[in-house]
């Protein structure tokens, strides 16, 4: 798939790097990254496990939300409740970087795009279900529940 070439940087150490990102304004696509570097494209607009977790959410947050609060927690606890992990153990995030590979003292954070617009071809795979799959629908409901009680700690404090 051909991605656009991103700077990277950790806030803690300064350590530099570019990764291979989705080009920006992107709709429906996400790269879902590991703590260790894995990554995993979802093509989110056709994927049934994203909207099966998106109706869980909708009837666990009650539908009144906002559509952007809806996504918002999707985007939020997706990766965790529905994805198997990376093979290093770590789950993916919608919205996490790798973490900082000089210091692993934190995520690297998207400085900027480069400019003029560096485009790679990178063979990223789909996330897989293995363990989402198996699971019961009322063992789904709670892993959800769970997932937005622990999300909605986190907004709190970011």
């Amino acid at each position: 798939m051909k991605l656009v070439l991103a700077h990277c940087v950790c806030h803690i150490c300064k350590y530099q790097a570019e990764l291979a990102m989705l080009p920006p304004d992107t709709y429906g696509e996400f790269l879902l990254w590991g703590e260790g570097g894995q990554c995993r494209y979802l093509l989110a607009l056709t994927d049934a496990v994203y909207a099966e977790v998106g109706d869980i959410v909708d009837e666990i947050t009650g539908g009144g939300e906002s559509g952007w609060e809806s996504a918002d927690n999707l985007q939020r606890v997706f990766g965790v409740v529905a994805c198997d992990k990376a093979a290093d153990g770590e789950s993916f995030g919608i919205r996490r970087l790798p973490r900082c590979p000089g210091c692993q003292g934190s995520p690297l954070s998207l400085d900027r795009y480069t400019n003029p617009a560096v485009i790679v071809d990178v063979d990223v795979p789909s996330p897989s279900y293995h363990g989402w799959k198996q699971l019961s629908s009322e063992d789904k409901r709670k892993r959800v529940g769970e997932a937005l009680r622990a999300a909605a700690v986190g907004k709190a404090v970011s």
